[in-house]
């Protein structure tokens, strides 16, 4: 195989490394379900139950990807993600409203921010990778083209001229549209990454119907995160009828 066949090759290596690496992708969507066991509190009022497990890093890998541990890693400002479930056992229909919760909760688009991959990052990552191969091509063709014309070879000195132009190539074309390919499916992947946190966050004010469990999660900085706090639930048709639950959270 010459020269041009293997810049050839790089080339087309290149342009197939977005999809390749749509397989390693930092993020992953779980149901909340896998947390119900072991939860740090757990109680029952006027037959409605309530249990909240609060998530280590394992946990956020479990549920979003690798990517997940940067939401409770300490070199970054960490936040206490907790699992909410609640189930409404009464004839009554109940609500669950962020703002009847006694902590300072992180919006779900910061929370998704934090999990999201860099554009730039990723297509600089494969500008990079373009711009060696095309170093490579240029310095092997430039030396195809010394030694053809060093030894009069005619063979050497059109492989120099078409792994030049082959460099050329890769850089002018190649480069380019696999840096597309990967900002695109970058883009994609942060889309998909915001959905599945507000799908899984308290954003708003949620119905609990009678004989139905909700699982929602909530983010509190770590730094203001209180072990004790309160939940309260509203009853929809009247506010006088209420459920608090006075939360201790046990370390486990």
């Amino acid at each position: 195989m010459n020269c041009s066949k293997i810049i050839s090759l790089m080339a087309c290596v290149l342009l197939m490394l977005p999809g390749c690496g749509s397989h390693k992708t930092l993020h992953r969507s779980r149901s909340l379900d896998i947390f119900k066991p072991q939860p740090n509190y757990q109680d029952h009022k006027n037959n409605v139950s309530i249990g909240i497990r609060e998530l280590g890093s394992k946990d956020c890998v479990k549920l979003f990807g690798y990517a997940g541990r940067r939401l409770v890693s300490k070199t970054q400002k960490p936040f206490v993600p907790l699992h909410l479930s609640i189930t409404n056992h009464s004839d009554e229909t109940y609500l669950l409203d962020p703002k009847n919760i006694s902590l300072p909760l992180v919006d779900a688009q910061t929370v998704a921010n934090r999990l999201k991959p860099s554009v730039a990052f990723k297509t600089m990552g494969m500008i990079a990778g373009g711009a060696i191969i095309t170093t490579i091509a240029a310095t092997t063709g430039a030396g195809l083209l010394f030694l053809g014309a060093t030894f009069a070879s005619v063979p050497l000195f059109v492989s120099g001229i078409v792994t030049c132009a082959s460099g050329a190539t890769i850089f002018l074309i190649g480069t380019p549209l696999a840096s597309a390919a990967k900002g695109f499916q970058t883009v994609k992947e942060r889309r998909a990454i915001s959905d599945d946190v507000c799908n899984k966050t308290l954003m708003q004010e949620v119905h609990i119907e009678p004989n139905q469990t909700i699982d929602t999660l909530i983010f509190v900085p770590l730094r203001t995160m209180k072990r004790n706090f309160t939940i309260t639930l509203e009853n929809r048709y009247s506010q006088e009828d209420t459920i608090t639950f006075a939360v201790e959270m046990i370390k486990k």
